[in-house]
């Protein structure tokens, strides 16, 4: 099934007012996975524009920005691969935890999820180059609201009906990342002793 377009922005303004309403949404529309693996590359390459063109407008020390700006393709890498084991993060560890979500509705509502924080994404950039105290602020409310949307997302996928359920799973999952991460970094990157 292919995603109609005209229908994507009332899906973004439903999860603004009532993600679970959203999340159901799209967990039942039977996209492709084929369509799926393709918007999730498509959101990642933006991700990864945005954030390079926003890194280099910004005025940050030369050697921060350096960092954040200075290989966009390594960071489209790590990005995809990191956004990759989320989803199968999510997918193996929600079914262990009872969850019912198959691997094609993680697969849609992880990119939906993405696609709507890049969107957030984009007009935080914009609002703190036009206004810088008042992004502060709305970074703020975005952050809440990007906890909830994604707790949302994951209780409705998995048929939790729990909150405290999906936060688990989504900390449990990040901590796996950030671990698994760290070793493959000091196993092939760390200096010799």
């Amino acid at each position: 099934m292919s995603l109609p377009l005209d229908t994507l922005p009332d899906l973004v303004r439903m999860s603004i007012k009532n993600p679970r309403g959203a999340a159901e949404h799209v967990r039942n529309a039977g996209w492709s996975r084929d369509l799926l693996w393709t918007a999730l590359a498509i959101v990642v390459i933006l991700r990864v524009i945005a954030a390079t063109v926003f890194f280099s407008v910004v005025p940050l020390p030369e050697d921060i920005a350096a960092v954040l700006t200075g290989a966009p393709l390594v960071t489209g890498i790590e990005t995809a691969i990191v956004t990759v084991l989320y989803i199968y993060g999510i997918f193996v560890v929600g079914q262990r935890l009872g969850g019912t979500g198959n691997f094609d509705q993680t697969l849609a509502t992880s990119v939906f999820v993405d696609f709507l924080f890049l969107m957030v994404m984009v007009i935080g950039a914009v609002l703190f180059l036009a206004v810088p105290p008042l992004a502060s602020l709305a970074f703020i409310a975005v952050m809440i609201w990007s906890i909830w949307v994604t707790l949302s997302f994951t209780d409705v996928l998995h048929e939790f009906q729990s909150l405290g359920r999906s936060f688990f799973l989504v900390v449990f999952v990040w901590l796996g990342i950030a671990l698994v991460g760290r070793f493959i970094t000091t196993l092939f990157f760390a200096p010799p002793a």
